[in-house]
C-alpha cells in the first residue's frame, strides 16, 4: 500500500512537471507570435502602400543589395527613384522605411527624439561591445549621462585641447616625413589607414585621457589598435546566425562559441581594463593635488579629468556609476577615433582625386608662417575649413543611422508623397516597432538642397556662404546631418572637426599625395564606419594606398 502511494506521488510530480513545461512552452510560443505580429506583420501591413524597390526576399531582404553597393549608395538610388519616403525589407522580413524629408526628420530626431530610440537589436549589438554609454543609453538615462559629459566638449575646452592635439599631429607628420626620408625611392606607397588610425588614437589618448599614463600609453595604443582591427574584421559581415541571436532575445543567453563573440568580448575587456586603470590613476592624482591645496592648475584639462570633475559636481542620483564612466570611455576610444580617422582618410583621398584642391589647401597652409599656429589662427583658414566640411558632406564616416518608433506616431511631412495607389499624403503614420533609416549621405548630396553639382567634391561652395543652403553652416543640424541633430547629436563633433584640421594642416605642409591605384578602384564599404577599400583586393579589408612624397 505504501509503495502504491509513493508511486502515485511520483506520477503526480511528473504530471505537474509536464504541465508546467507545457504551460511555459505555450506562453513562450504565444509571446513569440505576439512579437512576430507586433514587430513584423503589423508594420508591414500598415506600410504596404508606400513605394518600395523590387526584390528584397527572405532571409536578408534588401540588405543584400545594400551590402553589395558602396556605403549609402543603395538608399541614395532608391530615394532618387521612389521619393522622400520608401519602404524596404530588412533581415528576416523586418520592416524599415527610409526618410529623407527634413520636416519628418525634425520630428524624429529633435522634437520627439526619445520616442524614436535605437532598436533593441542595435542597442544589444553596440552594448555588447561598448557598454551602456551615450551611444546606447536612451531616455532619462541618456539625458543624465549627457548632462555630465557635456562640459568636456564645449568650445572653450577645444581651445584647451588644441596645443596637445597640434603637438601630436606634428609628431604624426614627422613620422611620415622620416619614413619618406628613409625610402630609396620617392614617391613611396603607404597605406594611409594604418597611419591615420594610429595618429587619431594617439591624439584621443593624449587630449582625451592625458599624457601621464604610467608609461603605458604606447602599449595601450597598440593593444587598442589590434583589438579594434580584429573586432571590425570579425563583424563586417554579420551572418544570419549572428543576426538571429540579436533579433531573438532568448538566444542571447545561449553561449556563443563563435570567433566573432570571442573577439567582441576581448575588445570590451581590453577597453575596460585600460579605462579602469586610467580612472583610478586620474582619481589618485586629483586627490593628491587636493590634499596639498592645489585646486585649479594647468593639470587635468583632458576629457577624463573634466568628466570625473563634472560627475563629482552632480547630485548623487545624477552621477555616473563606474560602469557608466567606463562605457563613456569605451565609446570615446572606439567611436571617437574610428570616425575621425576615417574622415581624414576620405579627405586625403579627395585631395588625391582632385589635385587642384590639394594644391589650394597646400598653398593656404604653407602661407602660415609657423608650424604651430594658435587656435584662432588655425580656425581662420577658410579653405582648410571648407575641405573639412566638404569631406564630411561627401564622405560622412557614418552614412546613416536607424531609429525605431516606440509607439504608433503620425509624423508631418515637408513634401507630399504619393503612395502606390496614387494617394497624396502630407503626413505619415509610423507603426510602433517600425525601423526608420536616416540616410545622411542622401541628404548631404541631394541636388534639391545642394544644387546640380551636389555629387561633386567642391570645397569652394563653402566659401560662397550666401549661396549655401539654409542652416548648413550650423553643426550639427538637420540640413547637414553628418553629426545628426537634436539631443542625440554627436557630442564630439567639435573635437572631430578640430582634429581633422590639425592633422590636415600638419601633413599638407610637408607631404604631397597622389594615386597609388586608379581612383575608381577605391570604394567605400560600411561596418559602423564607411571605410575605404580597394575594389580589386576586397580580402585586404580597410586600406587606402597612396603615393607620398615630400612637399
Amino acid at each position: 500500500m505504501q509503495h502504491a502511494l509513493v508511486a502515485a506521488d511520483d506520477n503526480t510530480f511528473w504530471v505537474r512537471v509536464e504541465w508546467t513545461f507545457c504551460a511555459m512552452l505555450v506562453a513562450f510560443s504565444f509571446g513569440q507570435l505576439v512579437a512576430l505580429y507586433d514587430g513584423m506583420i503589423r508594420p508591414r501591413w500598415m506600410l504596404r502602400n508606400l513605394p518600395r524597390p523590387s526584390g528584397g526576399h527572405l532571409p536578408e531582404g534588401h540588405l543584400t543589395e545594400i551590402r553589395a553597393a558602396e556605403s549609402g549608395q543603395a538608399l541614395k538610388l532608391w530615394h532618387s527613384l521612389y521619393g522622400r519616403v520608401f519602404f524596404f525589407n530588412s533581415i528576416f522580413g523586418v520592416s524599415r522605411i527610409s526618410i529623407a524629408d527634413s520636416r519628418a526628420l525634425r520630428h524624429i530626431l529633435v522634437e520627439e527624439a526619445y520616442n524614436f530610440p535605437k532598436s533593441p537589436l542595435d542597442r544589444s549589438f553596440l552594448g555588447a561591445f561598448l557598454g551602456q554609454g551615450l551611444l546606447v543609453a536612451e531616455g532619462d538615462t541618456h539625458l543624465r549621462q549627457r548632462r555630465v559629459v557635456n562640459p568636456a566638449f564645449g568650445t572653450n575646452q577645444m581651445k584647451e585641447f588644441y596645443p596637445t592635439m597640434l603637438e601630436r599631429a606634428l609628431k604624426f607628420c614627422d613620422d611620415i616625413v622620416a619614413l619618406l626620408n628613409c625610402s630609396p625611392v620617392l614617391p613611396m606607397t603607404i597605406d594611409l589607414v594604418q597611419h591615420t588610425n594610429a595618429a587619431s588614437l594617439d591624439i584621443l589618448m593624449a587630449a582625451g585621457f592625458g599624457n601621464d599614463l604610467g608609461g603605458k600609453a604606447s602599449d595601450d595604443q597598440q593593444q587598442l589598435i589590434e583589438v579594434f582591427k580584429n573586432y571590425l574584421e570579425q563583424n563586417r559581415g554579420l551572418g544570419l546566425t549572428a543576426g538571429l541571436r540579436l533579433m531573438v532575445p532568448v538566444l542571447r543567453y545561449v553561449p556563443d562559441p563563435s570567433k566573432r563573440s570571442k573577439v567582441t568580448r576581448t575588445a570590451k575587456e581590453t577597453m575596460k581594463c585600460i579605462s579602469l586603470r586610467m580612472i583610478a590613476q586620474r582619481r589618485a592624482d586629483m586627490e593628491a593635488l587636493e590634499a596639498i591645496g592645489v585646486v585649479d592648475t594647468a593639470y587635468g584639462k583632458d576629457i577624463l579629468t573634466l568628466l570625473i570633475k563634472a560627475n563629482m559636481a552632480q547630485g548623487v542620483k545624477q552621477r555616473l556609476s563606474d560602469e557608466e564612466l567606463i562605457a563613456q570611455m569605451s565609446t570615446f576610444l572606439f567611436a571617437g577615433h574610428e570616425t575621425t580617422a576615417t574622415a581624414i582618410n576620405w579627405a586625403t583621398f579627395q585631395m588625391v582625386k582632385y589635385p587642384p584642391s590639394q594644391e589650394a589647401l597646400q598653398k593656404e597652409v604653407l602661407n602660415v608662417s609657423t608650424d604651430t599656429p594658435t587656435y584662432d589662427e588655425l580656425s581662420s583658414l577658410p579653405y582648410l575649413d571648407a575641405v573639412v566640411r566638404e569631406t564630411l558632406r561627401m564622405s560622412p564616416p557614418v552614412v546613416g543611422t536607424v531609429r525605431m518608433a516606440a509607439k504608433d506616431t503620425i509624423i508631418p511631412l515637408g513634401e507630399e508623397i504619393i503612395d502606390v495607389n496614387g494617394r497624396k499624403m502630407k503626413e505619415l503614420l509610423i507603426p510602433r516597432k517600425c525601423r526608420i533609416d536616416v540616410p545622411n549621405l542622401t541628404i548631404n548630396t541631394d541636388p534639391a538642397i545642394w544644387g546640380a553639382d551636389a555629387a561633386e567634391f567642391r570645397p569652394e561652395r563653402w566659401l560662397e556662404v550666401e549661396k549655401l543652403p539654409e542652416g548648413v553652416m550650423e553643426v550639427p543640424s538637420l540640413a547637414f546631418p553628418t553629426f545628426l541633430a537634436g539631443p542625440r547629436a554627436c557630442i564630439g563633433f567639435r573635437f572631430a572637426m578640430l582634429e581633422m584640421k590639425v592633422i590636415l594642416f600638419a601633413i599638407m605642409r610637408s607631404v604631397k599625395f597622389a594615386a597609388a591605384v586608379p581612383v575608381d578602384d577605391i570604394e567605400s564599404k560600411t561596418f559602423m564606419v564607411s571605410y575605404p577599400r580597394v575594389k580589386s583586393k576586397p580580402e585586404a579589408g580597410a586600406q587606402l594606398p597612396v603615393l607620398a612624397s615630400l612637399a
